[in-house]
């Protein structure tokens, strides 16, 4: 939580801190499909370096697991996200983010009050699925993702 330390100071130690934590295939394919979006296209926004239009899924998922993406593949590592400096989670509560709605019950009965949660940033409708072999492909890339997603609890 280097960002957050940084924002908050060392109070960040007496607060609950929760990250949704995405399935890491599925989190790729969400990029790649909201890199995909006709908003950025070059229609719409010919200087715009993030849209992935032109490419298929696999051409996306082979661009982004390069050591130094191409901009439009560039969507970092969910782990690097949720891990210290010094490689660890402290502090930090990690939930699967199919798990959101049991989350948020959860969180709501702690405070006694409703939460209603704004979707910003939603990526299209999924026109397909994963294949098993985009997940086994994910797996042998996504490692460190991996280890962390299939040791969160489900709820």
């Amino acid at each position: 939580m280097p960002f957050l330390r940084l924002k908050v100071g060392d109070e960040i130690d007496s607060y609950d801190v929760y990250s949704l934590f995405r399935e890491p295939a599925e989190w790729m394919y969400s990029w790649y499909r909201f890199r995909n979006r006709h908003e950025i296209s070059p229609e719409v926004q010919p200087d715009h370096w993030e849209y992935a239009g032109h490419l298929t899924w696999q051409q996306y998922l082979l661009d982004a697991m390069q050591p130094n993406p191409p901009k439009y593949a560039s969507v970092g590592r969910q782990c690097d996200f949720v891990t210290g400096m010094d490689g660890t989670r402290k502090g930090l509560h990690l939930i699967r983010y199919e798990d959101l709605d049991a989350f948020l019950l959860n969180i709501q009965n702690k405070m006694g009050q409703e939460l209603k949660l704004r979707r910003l940033n939603v990526s299209p409708e999924k026109t397909s699925e994963l294949t098993d072999v985009d997940i086994r492909y994910c797996r042998s890339v996504l490692v460190q993702d991996y280890e962390i997603y299939d040791n969160i609890a489900a709820l």
